[in-house]
Order: structure tokens, then sequence, then C-alpha cells
């Protein structure tokens, strides 16, 4: 797992809990499936979650519905939702760190049917 998907993860991550219309754009680029970590798929999840039934989605209320569901410790407590939450200072580059986690699920995708396809040869 490279270090720049981790971080473009974790920039897409913190730019949706501090600001609204990068959760819209999130959503509408990445499945939570897209992220590499179990705990970044879970923040995910629960942010679009928040999202949808109207709620903020800050580092508050995603820690709230995370401690609600036994899972905040399971992803690093609310250290690890504040160190996301500072990652960026801007939501600005939403689109830029989203292609990248795209590109990067993509790939693995792609190397899944390769390696599917060079075993089913054999």
């Amino acid at each position: 797992m490279s270090h720049d998907r981790i971080d473009a993860e974790k920039a897409v991550l913190g730019a949706m809990m501090i600001d609204p219309a990068a959760v819209d754009r999130g959503k509408v680029l990445l499945d939570p499936s897209y992220f590499t970590t179990d705990a970044h798929r879970k923040i995910a999840w629960h942010m679009y979650h928040l999202h949808e039934i109207g709620r903020s989605v800050d580092q508050l209320s995603v820690g709230d519905i995370l401690h609600r569901g036994d899972l905040l410790d399971g992803v690093g407590g609310v250290e690890a939702l504040a160190e996301l939450a500072s990652y960026v200072a801007t939501g600005k580059n939403i689109d830029h760190n989203c292609k990248l986690v795209l590109q990067a699920h993509l790939k693995d995708e792609l190397d899944k049917v390769e390696k599917d396809d060079a075993n089913t040869d054999d």
C-alpha cells in the first residue's frame, strides 16, 4: 500500500470533514470500498450516511456516529479523526485527491483480473 495512496485517502476524508461541498464530490466519485484500509472505509461510509440524513459531517458528528456503532476505537479513535480534520486546510483539491484514490482502486482491480487470468491459464 503506497504512502501516496494513503495520503490521498486522508486528504479526501479530511476535506469531506471540513467542507460540505467536498462530501457531495466525494460521494459522487468514490464508493467507500475504494479506500484501502478498513478504518478509512468505515469513516467514509459513515460520512456519506450522515450527509444522506442531513446531519453535519464534521469531526464531532463522525466521532459520535462511530462511537454509537462501537467503531470509534477500531478506526483509531478521536485522535485519528482529529488528524484527518487537520490533514488539509481546504476542500478545494477534493477532485484531484478523489482521482488519485480512484486510479489506485482501478489499478488494484486490474491487477486482480490479470492475476485471475494468469491462474486460469495454468
